[in-house]
């Protein structure tokens, strides 16, 4: 028994730091009790441990959960504490906990399984450890943030409050209740806690069996972790492990769980730089595009794309590639899909029709696919090849076969990137997924493990956190949709806010993804819905800043070449930062507070959306700050974006039109950027922005600027290495050839800048340059001092 508990386990009494700050777990096995202490002092106490099995709760309360050993091992910066225990029938449990030196680890086993175990709440649990009692952050005015429903985006802020708040629920038969906030559950369950300030945060998220694993809460300010509560059985062996990881800020510490969950699955970012459609500009046919279950006038698919095309060249456009949305293969009643082949209304000869357009256009495919119907004609059920888990209205593969055919047939007809949209219908229209442990993990890799062998990436669109989750275990998905459909009603913000989920997303190593937009504010007033886009500057900012997908989707005639060149060099290259926009700590703690925190859902926010992104190249670093919805003037300083102690630091504001004429925008003075003198975001009315950037001195003397015809001025996707002593500012780019880069710095005489300069010069023959910033020198050599 003991062997069998050795699992992938995970604390016990002993102080570990992930930062300043550390994590306690202590067990008293003479009182079955246990407590999460840290060192400042909050202390989380558990609640006693219980399983469900043979349609009972077993509980270590009441004696009917029996502790039978408990044990420690381990030393230095790891230990392990584990307790086995049984039910009154018999029945084995282990539990265990693990520290790694910066968070615990808690795990429970079932070493021969379990039987009866539901607790037919699919919100639920069926087993409860940890449980921890959540009174002593609602006693200090902590917060929280549920990255709840699809996209973990729901509604624009998930489900955030404070533990005290009651708030507005409503129910699928529309009736509206008052009841306490609350977090989990199937939709949710990656979970942020935080104090008043945001300057000190807990993550708690599972940490193994992501499809299976729930949070729930079980009365008042008590969280329970544990199994899914539906769960029918347990199969011998199975564990399920969630993480708590406590540290200073709110942003770092979920870069630093992702960092860890990332070591723990050997989780690379390979997928996420080598995919095309992150690195490089395409055309979208998704929801909100004009080509959305639309096609010109007359004409079918095949032939609306072909004239997309031939618009983009007349353009001189550098699209790199093409997304097709859900309206070329055929549907049920449902909207499920029932088989993925062309519809010979959309491409006449059906496979044919994509080679043909693969080779007129040279563009890759993202293709997009949702949830499987009952009358699928792949399933054995219906006289198809394949093992389905077939239910009343939907089904499940549940065969690698199956994804080695699909995506291998699609791959050959010019699939790049497979989307696998309605990821939260999938997992929740099915009975299956929500009883079984193992089928749900068994769906998604399956389907990773075929796109790896024949060379396509995935993107996972509408996820519940439980599925970006499992993207640890599927190396393939390289994008994550972070946002809502970009259907272009007038709500506020609609779905350029994407911060916060990019957050978890980029910490997890793959790029977050806003939906496609108009580059055209009025492209065709007669089709709001996909000819209308009123923040067309915006979504197109927010869009470069996600590091994933830049995708515009006008109508032919449209194409605001300007605007959306903002965002690529002349190859098509995105000059995108380092990271993403991710939303700012006082962004999250602020939230939490508001007045408008107790609505559900939450659509609209009295509080300023405020985001930061990084640009970190060879010999420079520059930091992005972005502010809409600016309901009030808005100070931002230094320790605000984790900057503190840097030095002395210049914020100037970046140009956000269409076109920019870099000459005027460059006459734009750089301001000092201290605690004392912060950087202030003024009131605006919506769709107004303001967009910063903050510079550090460059060899004492200058400041890089950049280039300011684009969204991202200091890119390290154009500009690959600075060098800058005293007298001299060298700065190496890259672009196509024959390309005309206009670069801005300015000279800083003592502490105070000069007006800059702006440097025009022409991508030689090699498609890399060195451009003298302080004499106007343009070379295809490397400039060296002397």
């Amino acid at each position: 028994l003991k062997l069998s508990c050795a699992m992938r386990a995970f604390l016990l009494g002993l102080s570990l730091c992930a930062s300043e700050l550390a994590l306690n777990f202590s067990f008293a096995s003479e009182g079955r009790r246990y407590a999460v202490v840290s060192s400042d002092g909050l202390t989380l106490a558990g609640l006693p441990v219980r399983v469900r099995a043979d349609n009972r709760w077993f509980s270590s309360a009441d004696g009917t959960l029996v502790l039978k050993n408990a044990s420690v091992s381990g030393n230095g910066s790891s230990s392990t504490s584990e307790q086995i225990w049984e039910t009154a029938t018999g029945l084995p449990v282990c539990t265990s906990v693990f520290s790694d030196g910066a968070a615990l680890y808690f795990t429970t086993t079932w070493p021969r399984g379990a039987n009866g175990t539901s607790a037919g709440d699919a919100d639920g649990v069926v087993s409860e450890f940890p449980a921890l009692d959540m009174q002593a952050l609602a006693a200090e005015n902590w917060g929280f943030y549920d990255f709840h429903g699809n996209q973990m985006n729901y509604n624009l802020a998930g489900r955030v409050g404070q533990f005290q708040d009651k708030r507005i629920y409503i129910d699928p038969n529309g009736q509206y209740h008052l009841a306490n906030a609350t977090v989990g559950g199937q939709q949710g369950g990656l979970v942020l806690l935080f104090d008043a300030t945001g300057s000190k945060s807990l993550v708690l998220s599972a940490a193994s069996s992501f499809m299976a694993a729930n949070v729930h809460p079980v009365a008042g300010d008590r969280l329970a972790m544990g199994a899914m509560g539906r769960t029918g059985s347990i199969p011998a062996g199975w564990s399920v492990t969630f993480v708590l990881r406590y540290a200073s800020g709110i942003r770092p510490n979920i870069q630093a769980w992702g960092a860890a969950l990332r070591a723990r699955y050997g989780r690379t970012e390979d997928a996420r730089r080598g995919d095309l459609t992150n690195t490089h500009l395409g055309y979208s046919t998704d929801n909100g595009a004009f080509y959305y279950y639309e096609t010109e006038k007359k004409k079918n698919y095949h032939e609306t794309l072909q004239d997309v095309y031939a618009e983009i060249q007349r353009k001189k456009l550098p699209v790199r590639h093409l997304h097709l949305d859900s309206w070329w293969y055929p549907k049920d009643n449902n909207s499920a899909v029932t088989e993925w082949t062309p519809l010979q209304s959309m491409f006449p000869r059906g496979w044919a029709d994509f080679d043909a357009l693969h080779k007129e256009t040279g563009f890759p495919f993202t293709m997009h696919n949702r949830y499987w119907s009952a009358h699928t004609v792949y399933a054995k059920q219906n006289g198809g090849n394949f093992s389905f888990r077939v239910e009343e209205e939907y089904a499940i593969p549940d065969d690698p076969s199956f994804w080695d055919f699909l995506i291998g047939e699609a791959a050959g007809h010019g699939m790049y990137n497979y989307q696998q949209d309605w990821l939260d219908t999938e997992y929740q229209f099915l009975n299956i997924t929500r009883t079984d442990v193992e089928i749900a993990r068994r769906w998604l890799v399956q389907m990773g493990d075929a796109a790896t062998k024949h060379g396509v990436y995935v993107q996972y669109c509408m996820p519940f956190s439980r599925h970006v989750l499992q993207a640890l275990e599927v190396p393939a998905v390289s994008q994550v949709r972070a946002s809502e459909d970009n259907v272009h009603v007038p709500y506020v913000p609609n779905n350029v806010w994407i911060a916060a989920s990019s957050i978890v997303i980029d910490a997890l190593g793959m790029s977050p993804m806003k939906d496609n937009f108009l580059s055209t504010r009025f492209g065709d007033l007669f089709q709001w819905n996909h000819g209308v886009e009123l923040e067309n500057r915006l979504h197109s900012l927010v869009a470069t800043l996600s590091t994933g997908p830049v995708n515009f989707g006008d109508k032919i005639g449209k194409f605001n070449a300007p605007l959306i060149m903002r965002s690529a060099d002349a190859t098509g290259r995105l000059l995108q930062p380092s990271s993403p926009g991710m939303a700012l700590d006082k962004w999250f703690a602020t939230l939490a507070q508001s007045r408008l925190a107790a609505l559900e859902p939450v659509r609209l926010s009295d509080d300023p959306f405020l985001q930061q992104a990084e640009c970190v190249g060879n010999g420079y670093r520059a930091d992005l700050v972005l502010g809409f919805h600016l309901t009030r003037d808005t100070p931002i300083t230094p320790a605000d974006l984790h900057l503190s102690g840097q030095g002395t630091l210049y914020a100037v504001p970046l140009p956000t039109g269409e076109e920019v004429d870099v000459k005027e925008a460059a006459g734009a003075r750089p301001q000092v950027f201290t605690q004392l003198s912060p950087l202030v975001l003024s009131r605006s009315s919506w769709p107004s922005f303001q967009y910063w950037q903050i510079m550090r001195p460059l060899g004492g003397a200058w400041l890089l600027v950049g280039e300011l015809a684009k969204w991202v001025p200091s890119s390290p996707s154009r500009i690959t290495k600075v060098e800058a002593d005293g007298e001299h500012l060298t700065v190496t780019v890259r672009g196509a050839p024959g390309e005309s880069v206009s670069l801005a710095a300015a000279k800083l005489e003592g502490s105070q800048p000069q007006p800059a300069v702006v440097r025009t010069c022409t991508v030689p023959a090699g498609g890399v340059m060195v451009v003298g910033m302080h004499d106007g020198a343009c070379s295809g050599e490397r400039t060296v001092f002397v």
